[in-house]
């Protein structure tokens, strides 16, 4: 009698591990079958998400950006380096500005320049407002 029961229990056993093994092959099939669920657009960025997918947008360069870079000597790779691995400053953001919000994202370039770059999170693009260097004073005249 203790035999059968015991086989019972290995059976038992054996079938609720085969049991779980399924499901957990189910749901990881179902998981890598779903579409990727998308980060919330920029222009609904609550502010908690630092990585939001304006970030990987195609970039717009305003000409008062693009007189600034050349001004500053600042290229669209660090601008792009910038975007990708720099900080957003909040306070010099504003994440109401119409039509797009604005981030001011500050880092170094790879010179050593500490400069702050300001984006416009649209809705499609990505514009590059302009770009600012924290430690030098530049002469520009882009009006």
């Amino acid at each position: 009698m203790a035999k059968s029961s015991a086989k019972g229990s290995v059976l038992l056993i054996v079938l609720l591990a085969i049991a779980l093994i399924t499901v957990k092959w189910i749901k990881s099939c179902r998981n890598s079958s779903e579409t990727p669920v998308k980060e919330t657009p920029a222009w609904k960025d609550d502010g908690r998400n630092k990585r939001s997918e304006w970030r990987y947008r195609t970039l717009e360069y305003t000409q008062h950006a693009r007189c600034r870079m050349q001004c500053r000597n600042i290229s669209e790779a660090e601008v792009n380096e910038i975007l990708r691995n720099g900080t957003i400053n909040y306070k010099k953001s504003n994440l109401n500005d119409k039509p797009c919000p604005t981030y001011a994202i500050e880092g170094n370039t790879n010179d050593g320049q500490k400069v702050r770059i300001v984006f416009a999170a649209c809705k499609s693009t990505t514009r590059v407002v302009t770009t600012i260097d924290l430690g030098v004073e530049h002469e520009c005249d882009c009006n």
